[in-house]
């Protein structure tokens, strides 16, 4: 079984660059080729799905507001 890279839920999810997507059309269907390609190999897949909360940076998010549980910094901010 092969456990994916974490996937952003949501546009408000992302917080890293380059890192993978998993709530567009287009993202379902570029995922959709690679989960083929595996189950051809007989090999089960299952998408890790996340959501970076405060540790994504406001960079990514033009005016709004970073989505999070809590209003609290994360000290050690990681720039994406």
């Amino acid at each position: 079984m092969i456990v994916t890279e974490p996937s952003a839920v949501s546009a408000e999810a992302c917080g890293y660059n380059d890192a993978p997507k998993m709530y567009s059309e287009s993202d379902v269907h570029s995922w959709g080729k690679v989960t083929s390609a595996l189950h051809e190999a007989n090999c089960t897949v299952v998408c890790q799905l996340w959501h970076t909360g405060r540790m994504s940076h406001s960079s990514f998010h033009s005016e709004a507001q970073i989505m999070a549980p809590s209003a609290i910094k994360v000290v050690n901010e990681v720039n994406g």
